[in-house]
């Protein structure tokens, strides 16, 4: 497993998971109040997937995908847990 941490900012989408030749199951932890938004390198608070805060999922990466995260205001951390498959 490699676990890692992030901080979302409200201003550039963060890279939460760079993308990879394998298929993935990725862990993610909203560990602090702020909602954090997942999608695409170009995710906005009106386009991304709405991870409220303290809020934990788990979701299904395919084959060179990557992931980032951005807030409506403010920052928060994001944990991140991958299994380590090379």
């Amino acid at each position: 497993m490699f676990a890692h941490q992030s901080t979302c900012n409200s201003v550039t989408p963060t890279q939460l998971i760079a993308p990879d030749d394998k298929n993935r199951w990725i862990y993610i932890h909203n560990s602090q109040g702020n909602i954090v938004y997942i999608g695409s390198p170009v995710v906005t608070a009106s386009t991304g997937f709405k991870l409220d805060g303290g809020e934990k999922i788990e979701i299904f990466l395919p084959i060179h995908e990557d992931l980032y995260g951005i807030t409506a205001s403010s920052t928060s951390e994001v944990f991140i847990i991958t299994p380590d498959l090379d």
